[in-house]
């Protein structure tokens, strides 16, 4: 059996790949450098595991000879030498050297490619020798003279390339005016395809500089500039919008008699327009207005719609019938005029011009302002990178790309969707039923966003209507260079029309394609999908940005219209499809039926609560837990109390922490669960007590992750958890929780440690009271960890019988507990010797230590605007036979609170910088515990500055005690809603304290004026400062008694407010002689390798540099003369080039080499060409893929 040589010594370069024509049985393909003939028989034969000699010819069937030497990229031909069989010639090609490497796969038993890797190989083009070894031409119908393969395509491209797809396969080749043009129809060839990112079409008259049909700058300029406005998040403002025109559809529809047949396409079509036009332009068409039945549309609808149809069959005629004025032509121009004047005319109302293209900068919107559509974004919008706008014939196409999206879309999505459910009343019943899970017996509320996300059937429902009527029945690609997709041969400058239609239906990965069952895409099923078998919305950089506005305006239509209607065909009427598959000749006529949702919800409501059945075990109670909420009766108050006297029942509350956030996750749990009679006691992972496992009631973990590894103070912990000598029901008398913190930018190790602890927890015969919770700090995780925590509150409750105090019915607002603090500060007189900072580190963990600053210098060019510190900080401690540290380590640093929060934070609570105080609990009874650093007396001053965060925005946690603490009503009542995980009140806490980066004392001197704060009830709700963490910019080869750091200094507007990082702008001001709290944390996946001669390459941006300055010090220490240390080093020019005289240096001694990408190039940067790092590593490709591919070379990115 021949072996999959993909692996070889560097000096040799052979590799070697079965032949999978059946008549080259017996023979391998083999690509070689240099590499003499005896050699190369050798170590072929090894690595073929073939003991007989072997004979080499090349493609023409010509043997080598003992005297032969191969030049680059030779394909030879393999046969051991009793074989009497002549190889299969093959096209000679040029062989360029591979741009990055072809994917390895060690474990595949056949050296055959997977359809996987056929995929990725075609991306290489001519790079890859062994596709060039099995070059071929694809398959086609004969083209004609001048015409070529038009003939072919014609009456419909569509329907042309489904009947070529049937008689010619996956790929298709045909030629038009003098280009080749490729019809793929197999998902296994269209990633490099989706991945193009031009479609090279002939010049379009309708919205040809439009995102859809453009290419190029433009077509990057107007991507880049529109992307941020089509995110869920803005689309999800349009929702009200959404709802208000599908009411006047349903209006509009109950008008009608109950039997009238009603077009479904037509109307949706005036429900499409009605919503693009109004979303779009705050521009109202009044389609609906005239009535379902009515065929009157505004001039410009029906020059648009006769425009657009036009236009798909003039692409594929002879550009000199265009011109021609002929009727259809002349209507077609007249078309597009009033189209562009129209279109001109809903621009001006936005911002008239003064007689200059382009809008006027200096006349305001008349749309108002909390009111923004997307022309309003449109006009607005500046290029994230360069600051630059649409100009006003950019906008004008980009307008009319929006009218073809917007309502060709959403239009044949909900048409053919509502086809599809009359003609499955299975699927209908299954919707219904969902709809009232979210509804209840509400039959005309529109949805919120929330509630979008909960129908879950309805989305595959959409799913499988994509699939089945595709909007977009063919995407176009065109490519600039010469390609190979499985061995087919594409020329440069060709033509793609993916087929998407039949990619629908390909019986290779789909059953019963032609069947609608929307239960293809559950979960599970669409995790075995191909990633290219569904693509209705395209794929790769030119993926539609308009999916969510299309998938949330029908899905509040239909969730709407569905509580209303069912639907189903108009007797005698049928679907009769012409040409275009989905636009059926006759229309799609249905009965509108009434449905009735009181009798719907009755049924409903009684089938989920009728039957009887035994209380729920154990393991059914477990699982049966998520989404359970609390019944709460209405209790008589004097019988309230009566519920609480029981003995509390014991709950151990573990965190895992590095940065502080899991600790103050804990110790909000432990505060709320002591008020609902629980007992908890809080403490590290590492401080519990292991013998006490099988004993505990109630175990809640609350952990995050450090490069994958556990924090600190969990690692015996988790070392103890991961034990395989445990008995099995350690833990079944325990009822368990995992809250983990993370940040999913860190997808590689997301979460490894709490999902190990909920894994492990379980299979020692814990009950999971929940799921585990993943919060996300790139997203909100305080939300997702304050639902977690009502949850878990909600579920002991319920399952140790008490009324949850902190979640009281909804009639007992009064009930909710007034914020009592569980800490008594005693102020004292401080010690004689005593000094603000006589303690030391009052708060921070052992191995915090005083580092004294010894340099502080700025590395940017006085002409910069920016600030970055280059500071060295002495080891205390020092001893010179130790290693303190190790190149590409971090160094955590707790930073100081300005002076100004300080004062002002004081001043607001009243309370004297100087006193000194210590901290006792307000009841022996209470669980939660005062801090330790406050056992001895500190000063105000001391506490404020060094323990807690005054600079962080205020929690909602914070937000709900001031609610508690205010003398005004109203007041109070902001607050409460500010403080609530409610979508409305999401987005105006985001909108009041996030985006205006409120601070703690910003937020008491404006939203929260009459909160009197005690310094007790603060020294309880401020959360500790957190360290930061830098990457040591040194090596201990150079600098063995110091560390280095490179620090940005942040600095941003925050509403007309200037704001500054906390840790930068407190480094910054360091002087030399200055200490501050700080510890070396090892960072073991980070590390040079160990073989010095293995080459590096080295890739960072700003101060992403700064771990990479600490190798090139180790490396140019170590060894003269060793193998390339390569930086790939971006910056914006030259006044933000630091470090610039060192790297220099280096490069002038030899020991690296430098590549720097200029992003913002000015007069004095030494290149003018403006490129980020990306495109200097695509530049110098060739010898990148060098170093991996013979000399395996380790690659570091820092960000």
């Amino acid at each position: 059996v021949a072996r999959k040589a993909w692996d070889m010594e560097p000096s040799i370069r052979i590799k070697i790949k079965r032949a999978n024509d059946p008549a080259d049985a017996g023979k391998w393909f083999a690509v070689v450098r240099g590499v003499d003939f005896e050699i190369f028989l050798v170590e072929a034969a090894k690595k073929l595991g073939l003991s007989q000699a072997l004979r080499a010819t090349d493609s023409d069937g010509t043997e080598f000879d003992d005297t032969s030497t191969f030049r680059e990229g030779d394909v030879v031909f393999i046969t051991p030498k009793n074989t009497t069989e002549s190889p299969k010639p093959a096209a000679k090609a040029p062989v360029e050297p591979p741009a990055s490497p072809v994917p390895k796969k060690e474990s595949d038993k056949s050296p055959s490619l997977s359809s996987a890797q056929k995929g990725s190989v075609a991306t290489l083009g001519a790079a890859s020798a062994l596709l060039t070894a099995q070059r071929r031409e694809a398959p086609g119908p004969a083209p004609r003279l001048i015409i070529g393969n038009l003939l072919d395509l014609l009456p419909s491209a569509v329907p042309a390339c489904r009947r070529l797809y049937k008689q010619y396969g996956g790929i298709v080749k045909l030629h038009l005016f003098g280009k080749s043009v490729f019809v793929i129809t197999e998902p296994d060839y269209l990633q490099p395809v989706l991945d193009l990112q031009n479609k090279r079409l002939p010049a379009q008259e309708l919205a040809g500089n439009g995102l859809f049909l453009a290419d190029g700058p433009t077509w990057k300029l107007a991507r880049s500039t529109l992307s941020p406005y089509f995110t869920v998040k803005y689309i999800n403002e349009f929702v009200p919008l959404f709802a208000d025109r599908a009411r006047h559809l349903i209006q509009e529809a109950e008008k009608l008699p109950a039997t009238q047949p009603i077009d479904i396409m037509d109307a949706m079509t005036k429900l499409a327009f009605e919503s693009i036009c109004s979303a779009g332009f705050n521009y109202d068409v009044n389609m609906l207005d005239k009535g379902l039945l009515s065929d009157e549309e505004p001039p410009f609808i029906s020059a648009f719609q006769y425009a657009f149809e036009k236009q798909k069959t003039r692409m594929f005629r002879l550009q000199f019938f265009n011109r021609f004025p002929t009727i259809s032509n002349i209507k077609f121009w007249n078309s597009l005029e009033r189209l562009n004047k129209s279109v001109d005319e809903i621009i001006d109302t936005h911002c008239p011009v003064t007689g200059v293209s382009g809008p006027n900068p200096h006349t305001k919107h008349k749309t108002p302002s909390d009111k923004k559509d997307l022309l309003s974004l449109m006009l607005d919008a500046q290029n994230p990178e360069t600051g630059e706008k649409l100009s006003r014939e950019n906008i004008r196409e980009q307008c009319i790309t929006l009218l073809v999206a917007g309502h060709k879309t959403t239009t044949l999505l909900s048409g053919w969707f509502v086809y599809c459910l009359s003609q499955h009343p299975e699927v209908e019943q299954k919707l219904v039923e969902e709809l009232f899970s979210i509804f209840g017996n509400d039959a005309t509320r529109p949805p919120t966003v929330e509630e979008l996300k909960q129908m879950h059937y309805l989305d595959q429902c959409l799913r499988e209507t994509l699939r089945l009527y595709p909007p977009a029945q063919s995407n176009l690609r065109g490519c600039d260079k010469e390609m190979l997709i499985d061995g087919y041969h594409i020329p440069a400058n060709s033509n793609f029309m993916v087929n998407v239609w039949d990619v629908h239906r390909h019986p290779k990965y789909w059953t019963n394609p032609d069947d609608f069952d929307p239960e293809r895409f559950t979960p599970e099923n669409m995790e075995k999908m191909h990633p290219y078998q569904w693509i209705p919305f395209g794929g790769g950089p030119r993926t539609c940005i308009g999916m969510p506005f299309a998938l949330t305006e029908t899905k509040v239509a239909l969730s709407m219209m569905l509580r209303k209607f069912s639907f189903q065909m108009a007797p005698g009427e049928k679907v009769v499809v012409g040409p275009n598959p989905l636009k059926p000749l006759t229309g799609v006529k249905m009965v509108w039926n009434r449905r009735n949702w009181a009798e719907i919800s009755l049924k409903l409501g009684g089938k989920s609560s009728s039957s009887s059945s035994p209380a729920p075990n154990k393991a059914e109670k477990s699982q049966d837990r998520k989404g359970k909420k609390p019944i709460v009766e209405d209790i008589p108050e004097d019988q309230w109390a009566a519920l609480f006297k029981g003995k509390p029942v014991p709950v151990t509350i573990l965190y895992g922490s590095n940065q502080g956030a899991s600790k103050t996750y804990a110790q909000t749990l432990a505060s709320e669960l002591e008020m609902n009679n629980f007992l908890p006691e809080v403490s590290t992972c590492d401080e519990f007590d292991f013998s006490s496992a099988s004993k505990l009631p109630v175990l809640v973990v609350v952990s995050s992750t450090y490069n994958g590894l556990p924090p600190e103070n969990a690692e015996k912990f988790c070392d103890w958890l991961s034990k395989r000598d445990l008995a099995n029901q350690l833990l079944e008398s325990t009822r368990f929780a995992v809250f983990g913190c993370g940040n999913k930018q860190w997808h590689t190790t997301f979460q490894r440690v709490p999902r190990m602890m909920q894994k492990r927890l379980a299979e020692l015969g814990g009950e999971a009271l929940l799921d585990l919770v993943e919060g996300d700090e790139s997203g909100d995780m305080e939300t997702q960890f304050l639902a977690w925590k009502t949850e878990l509150i909600t579920v002991l409750c319920d399952e140790f019988q008490r009324v949850p105090a902190t979640l009281p019915s909804a009639t007992k607002p009064s009930q909710i507990p007034a914020f009592k603090p569980h800490y008594v500060v005693k102020f004292v007189n401080p010690e004689s010797n005593a000094d603000t900072k006589a303690h030391g580190p009052v708060f921070h963990e052992k191995q915090y230590k005083k580092f004294k600053v010894s340099v502080n210098r700025e590395l940017q060019s006085p002409e910069s605007d920016r600030s970055t510190r280059h500071i060295e900080l002495k080891i205390p401690h020092y001893k010179p036979e130790s290693a303190h540290y190790v190149a590409g380590d971090h160094f955590a640093i707790y930073p100081e609170q300005p002076d100004v929060l300080v004062e002002a934070f004081a001043k607001r609570i009243k309370v004297d910088l100087d006193a000194h105080f210590v901290v006792q609990t307000a009841s022996l009874k209470s669980s939660i515990r005062p801090p330790s650093w406050s056992r001895k007396p500190v000063s105000v001053r001391q506490y404020l500055s060094q323990v807690c965060d005054l600079s962080a925005a205020p929690t909602r946690k914070q937000l709900e005690t001031f609610a508690s603490l205010a003398k005004d009503p109203s007041e109070a009542e902001r607050l409460r809603d500010l403080s609530s995980t409610f979508e409305e009140s999401v987005k105006r806490y985001d909108e009041i304290v996030i985006k205006p980066a409120l601070t703690i004392v910003d937020a008491l001197n404006t939203i929260a004026k009459t909160v009197e704060l005690s310094f007790a009830a603060a020294i309880e709700i401020l959360n500790p400062t957190k360290p930061r963490f830098y990457s040591i910019s040194s090596s201990p080869a150079v600098h063995p008694d110091r560390v280095h750091i490179t620090v940005g200094v942040k600095e941003w507007e925050a509403v007309g407010k200037s704001r500054q990082g906390l840790c930068s702008a407190f480094l910054a001001s360091l002087k030399p002689g200055d200490r501050v709290y700080a510890s070396i944390k090892s960072c073991p996946s980070f590390r040079l390798p160990k073989q010095i001669s293995t080459p590096v390459i080295c890739i960072g941006a700003g101060t992403g540099v700064a771990p990479f300055r600490g190798f090139l010090q180790e490396r140019a220490h170590t060894h003269e003369s060793g193998s390339l240390n390569l930086l790939i080093f971006g910056c914006r020019n030259d006044q933000d080039y630091i470090y610039k005289e060192e790297w220099q240096a280096l490069q002038d001694a030899g020991k690296a080499r430098i590549e720097t990408a200029f992003s913002r190039p000015d007069a004095k940067t030494s290149t003018a060409v403006k490129e980020y790092v990306q495109d200097r590593l695509k530049r110098i490709g060739a010898e990148i893929f060098e170093l991996l591919d013979s000399q395996n070379a380790s690659v570091f990115v820092c960000g």
